[in-house]
């Protein structure tokens, strides 16, 4: 929804419409096998089910703004997509730093290193970010049954994967935009951090650490560690084992005839359930 008069008509001239599109594509199939095959004087039976769904989506109309940079317009982007900066891992030495556009003040090492991508020199929310990312939905979803039986016993498997879509550590507002998390900030307002956050960052005695240096503000000397950007987003790829079950049915020779037997040991107090 949304639509305004051309800035150049002078005045407010708010109107709406039903004016965003977009598009849904997708695909679904299903593949299973079942058969039988002798195995030790009895049969052995199985079954296999395959399936795989392929979804994805893309704006095809939206109102984006002519002042806005080519990197920011929405049309033919993942309706999932997320504003954010492109990062390049994290600064390593101090000459990295002088070689590099940086946002705000100079940053330190083991600050996040983002993208110059339009290549003025300096990092700007305005002009450096981009809608980037995959969708939080997989893409790709899977899910694999798996059966068989064989002489009383019985065992059964299901599966389900996902494939080719982010996830982020990043905190979603309602407008929109994401920022910073306990998750991506150390200390995030006097709050705790995940262990492996603080055990993983940039430090003197951790030169090779995969997260940044410790900080305890949102902007600590132009790091701006935990803002939006790709460095936060992970590939969400995963294979579960859903449900496992295994089996065994007694023989009908132990289970029937309690009636005439009831000193059988394994008939004994179960005269009531067989006829």
């Amino acid at each position: 929804m949304g639509g305004n008069m051309a800035p150049s008509m002078g005045g407010y001239f708010s109107t709406y419409e039903n004016y965003n599109r977009y598009a849904n594509y997708g695909i679904e199939w299903t593949l299973s096998h079942r058969n039988h095959f002798g195995l030790g004087g009895h049969p052995f039976n199985y079954n296999v089910a395959l399936n795989m769904t392929y979804a994805t989506n893309k704006w095809l109309r939206y109102p984006d703004s002519p002042n806005t940079s080519r990197q920011l317009k929405v049309v033919g982007t993942n309706v999932d997509a997320v504003e954010c900066w492109i990062a390049d891992g994290l600064y390593r030495s101090e000459e990295e730093i002088d070689n590099s556009a940086w946002y705000g003040s100079r940053p330190n090492v083991g600050d996040i290193k983002y993208r110059d991508l339009n290549g003025d020199g300096k990092i700007t929310w305005e002009g450096d970010r981009t809608r980037t990312g995959k969708s939080n939905r997989p893409r790709y979803m899977m899910g694999l049954n798996l059966a068989a039986n064989w002489n009383g016993f019985d065992v059964s498997a299901q599966f389900t994967a996902g494939f080719n879509f982010s996830v982020s550590l990043l905190g979603t507002y309602y407008n929109g935009a994401d920022d910073n998390t306990v998750w991506s900030q150390t200390f995030k307002e006097g709050a705790n951090s995940p262990l492996w956050l603080v055990q993983n960052s940039y430090s003197i005695d951790n030169p090779t650490g995969k997260y940044p240096r410790i900080t305890l503000s949102n902007v600590s000397h132009g790091g701006a560690n935990g803002l939006a950007s790709t460095f936060w987003m992970k590939k969400g790829d995963y294979v579960r084992l859903k449900d496992f079950q295994i089996g065994y049915t007694l023989p009908a020779s132990l289970t029937r005839g309690c009636r005439h037997r009831p000193r059988a040991p394994f008939c004994r107090g179960k005269q009531h359930l067989y006829p």
